[in-house]
């Protein structure tokens, strides 16, 4: 198991020897926490516009601050 991050232009070789041309990467929202953020998956699009397209993640059980945070991704 991983300990440490992983540099996207190793997922993008991975991708690459298993002839994907395009991958969704997602943030994730577990309960309480933030396991991977919207920024962070920004980040990594950023490196590959051509070959990751991003799905944002929000906690839904405080939709005052979800609807802030789609809103502020989706501009």
């Amino acid at each position: 198991m991983p300990t440490d991050e992983l540099p996207v232009s190793l997922t993008l070789a991975m991708m690459g020897q298993g002839k994907v041309d395009k991958c969704l990467i997602s943030a994730w929202v577990a309960p309480r926490n933030v396991m991977i953020s919207n920024d962070e998956v920004a980040g990594f699009v950023a490196e590959a516009l051509d070959r990751l397209l991003g799905v944002g993640s929000v906690d839904i059980s405080k939709p005052m601050q979800a609807a802030r945070e789609i809103r502020r991704c989706a501009c």
